[in-house]
């Protein structure tokens, strides 16, 4: 049986990825498709959000199988890991924001600024809306075909 994962990036676009490899190597794959479909393809360090708003770290450098990190037919999405020296990582949506629900806007302002108690509560009490938001998610921007979703599988 394949099994495969959504990631959504930039103007809500959408590809499939198989997780059944080497996690190094489906961090390239990410890297190299999404990267080629948005203006800013430099992402050193990345990471994936789940419709649980769970991140998952993505190492270049495991070479063991990223199967287990991820549920069958799942919807991420894609993240931009910053770290800076001294101060808490900091991740950044690389999907467009008018396409995150408030949940998933608030969990990312929280772990990148955790002092912030204000975050910390309206991430609770935000967070149970969000899963019903994440599938549907609506298509309310404009789009020209080139930055229509794509999705293509890989192997």
């Amino acid at each position: 049986m394949a099994t495969f994962i959504t990631v959504r990036f930039g103007s809500d676009n959408r590809l499939l990825f198989n997780p059944d490899c080497t996690l190094c190597l489906l961090v390239d794959n990410i890297k190299k498709r999404c990267g080629n479909l948005i203006s800013s393809p430099v992402m050193n360090h990345i990471a994936l959000m789940d419709e649980k708003l769970h991140i998952i770290n993505l190492s270049n450098s495991s070479r063991e199988n990223a199967l287990p990190l991820f549920t069958e037919r799942g919807i991420y999405i894609l993240l931009e890991v910053k770290r800076r020296q001294g101060l808490p990582t900091m991740y950044d949506s690389i999907l467009d924001h008018t396409y995150l629900d408030q949940a998933a806007i608030v969990k990312l302002e929280h772990i990148s600024n955790p002092s912030s108690s204000k975050h910390s509560v309206l991430a609770r009490s935000g967070s149970s809306t969000a899963l019903q938001k994440w599938k549907k998610a609506p298509n309310t921007k404009k789009s020209s075909s080139s930055s229509s979703s794509r999705a293509t599988g890989t192997s």
